[in-house]
């Protein structure tokens, strides 16, 4: 992964991804990923940091 290039999806591009239109039902399925441990959620606004390296 090239962590410089990285930039988190928004709710709506994952939401456009798997073809769901509604944000409210795409925030459910993330909450279900992450409590799972699938999926990390962090605090940065959409782009700033990559997860993995902190770039």
């Amino acid at each position: 992964m090239d962590c410089r290039a990285w930039q988190a999806p928004s709710v709506r591009e994952l939401g456009a991804t798997v073809g769901l239109t509604s944000t409210s039902r795409v925030a459910y399925h993330l909450r279900r990923l992450r409590d799972r441990g699938l999926v990390v959620q962090t605090r940065d606004r959409h782009g700033e940091t990559c997860p993995h390296c902190g770039q």
